[in-house]
């Protein structure tokens, strides 16, 4: 269920949205000389309040002392030459009056000829300088699209990028890189973030080639992405001249890197790859958690894997990923390439309105290996396309390589509804071409798909391979199809009957239902909401403590009864008081929808100013 917060006009009035005044007032870091331009300023003169310089490039060529600011008086600013920031030294602004006109264009030849940023951040070190800066709470326009970027930071650490507003520039939005190289680096860039930013149209695509993002990483190590709103809209001359909201540069290579309480959403199209994020060469220890994702997550590059004692490769759990609505193509949630080892944890997700949620795609030219993937209490629904039959839930492609190891694949208390009046395929398609051993797909609950529940099939060795204790109810045929019989088989306790949903929309349980108590203890210890798993677990998503209730009304209020924020870059702690009180799911979701001002807002309801006007505050409850 979802509801908008109340809105509180000039007369008290109650309406159905709450709209946040954001009066943004100037506040700035302190430490180190401040240097200040204006728009009225020169640059003949100080740099100081009361003699101020007046573009950003000329203050960056005159500033170079660790601990000193380059402060971005209110007004607007025509920026046509780069400006190159030196170590430590941090860039201001006053919000969203602190507006950077860019005109900034053409190659760069210090940078291998890549197009030339705006702002530049470089070090010859390979990842080895400690930039100990920031970048914060301005405007950034890139002028429709003539100016190529809007920040690069370059073998830099430690540097921190936040509450930013960067909007239309060609190419992309803000590049961490280490090397230019597409090898691992020998040093990675380390600690840096980039958090509390709105990004909108910054990235093009590569014919050929791949997209570009509006936040283009490589090369990092320990990295923080949060709270964030990335949008790339719709171009003209079609899907070839847009990219993603996140994409990795120079090969990638990741370890230890987060991303999470981010909006990203990337309009679907028919001619190319719809990511959200596009994350190659994962070294160990990624995290997405807790986002909203239009587009796809992508995990590619030569592996995924753990090479530095993470204990997993990659989690991705606690997000919503999909549409509002079902589209004409062929929309995909998580797409896992080539080898992927070191344990890749899928759980707690909602995919929603998508073609295949989960597909694997091993290489079409080589073998690979797919092992330790655990895929648990997610819940999958409405899957096909728009106007047009076909769709799995979880499907693995072969190409024509048939040499591939599969091992230790477990797919356990997962929910798979296909959705009303939408014509699919099968549930989970699953052609393992190669060898495939360990294969455990367990007290799922399956239902309402044109064709099989499960298709499962091998071309080399094919043991250890155990389907129990699902339920298949109202599919095609309620039955397993095996096209190549494994060794070590079992397909135990599966059940056709009505699995009694609350609705088709709440997985929850009720009274009666054969889900309760008729699962298989599979080692989980906590259920889709947190609650504690029992001995003899249910089958799908939730354990069942009663009678459930459902979620009536929402109502959202600030702290204090406040409607306004009047501090620069300041937060408001909002709260959702769920009814009826003993609901049984508690739980809320966090959003902001931007009206004549911007603002960003965390899964705990910490909301945080960026420019002035008003927003939409949002919490939406799953129960």
């Amino acid at each position: 269920m979802e509801w908008d917060c109340l809105e509180i006009d000039n007369h008290g009035e109650l309406k159905k949205l709450l709209f946040i005044l954001l009066f943004i007032c100037c506040e700035r870091i302190q430490g180190g000389t401040v240097y200040h331009i204006s728009p009225s300023g020169s640059n003949t003169n100080s740099g100081t309040i009361t003699s101020p310089w007046l573009t950003l490039s000329y203050a960056c060529s005159r500033v170079s002392t660790p601990g000193d600011i380059i402060h971005i008086n209110t007004g607007t600013y025509t920026e046509t030459s780069q400006s190159v920031l030196a170590v430590g030294v941090s860039i201001e602004g006053e919000g969203g009056t602190s507006i950077i006109h860019s005109h900034v264009s053409g190659n760069d030849p210090s940078l291998y000829g890549e197009l030339k940023p705006t702002i530049r951040l470089e070090s010859a070190a390979d990842g080895g300088t400690n930039g100990n800066q920031s970048i914060s709470n301005f405007k950034m326009d890139g002028s429709s699209l003539e100016s190529n970027a809007a920040i690069l930071v370059w073998a830099r650490s430690n540097v921190s990028i936040h509450d930013m507003y960067i909007v239309d520039f060609f190419d992309y939005g803000v590049k961490f890189n280490t090397t230019w190289y597409e090898t691992e680096p020998t040093h990675y860039s380390v600690n840096n973030s980039f958090y509390n930013n709105i990004v909108t149209n910054c990235a093009t695509y590569m014919v050929g080639y791949s997209g570009k993002g509006n936040l283009m990483i490589g090369g990092q190590e320990n990295m923080s992405i949060y709270g964030n709103t990335i949008n790339q809209p719709a171009r003209s001359g079609g899907p070839e001249h847009y990219g993603w909201p996140i994409a990795f540069t120079a090969d990638g290579y990741f370890k230890g890197l987060k991303i999470y309480n981010n909006s990203l959403l990337r309009i679907p199209d028919n001619g190319t790859w719809d990511f959200a994020i596009e994350m190659w060469n994962n070294r160990g220890g990624l995290e997405i958690y807790n986002n909203i994702l239009e587009g796809s997550v992508d995990l590619g590059g030569i592996s995924t894997i753990d090479d530095y004692g993470y204990g997993f490769a990659a989690k991705i759990h606690d997000n919503i990923i999909g549409y509002p609505i079902l589209h004409t193509g062929e929309e995909v949630g998580i797409t896992i390439e080539l080898t992927q080892t070191g344990g890749c944890y899928i759980y707690n997700n909602i995919f929603k309105n998508l073609y295949t949620p989960i597909v694997f795609y091993p290489n079409g030219a080589n073998p690979d290996i797919i092992e330790d993937i655990y895929i648990y209490y997610n819940q999958f629904y409405n899957i096909g396309k728009s106007g047009a039959s076909g769709g799995m839930a979880i499907q693995t492609y072969g190409f024509g390589v048939h040499s591939n190891a599969y091992s230790n694949i477990n797919i356990l208390n997962n929910v798979f509804y296909a959705g009303a009046g939408i014509t699919n395929g099968n549930a989970l398609q699953l052609q393992l071409f190669g060898s495939a051993n360990n294969i455990n797909i367990k007290n799922n609950i399956i239902t309402g798909f044109a064709l099989w529940p499960v298709v499962i099939e091998a071309d080399l060795t094919f043991d250890n391979v155990h389907i129990d204790n699902n339920i298949f109810y109202n599919n095609g045929n309620n039955v397993i199809l095996r096209n190549t019989i494994p060794t070590n088989y079992t397909a135990n306790n599966n059940l056709t009957s009505n699995p009694l949903f609350v609705s088709t929309s709440d997985f929850h349980l009720q009274n009666g239902s054969p889900a309760i108590n008729s699962g298989i203890n599979v080692g989980l210890t906590t259920d889709f909401e947190g609650y504690p798993v029992d001995s003899i677990p249910e089958r799908g998503v939730y354990e069942y403590a009663g009678a459930y209730i459902p979620v009536t009304a929402v109502t959202v209020t600030g702290a204090g009864d406040a409607t306004t924020i009047s501090v620069d870059n300041g937060t408001l702690q909002m709260s959702a008081h769920i009814d009826p009180h003993d609901a049984t799911d508690q739980a809320v979701v966090w959003s902001v929808i931007n009206g004549t001002g911007t603002a960003s807002i965390n899964q705990a309801g910490l909301l945080t100013a960026i420019t002035n006007g008003t927003v939409t505050v949002k919490a939406v409850s799953n129960g």
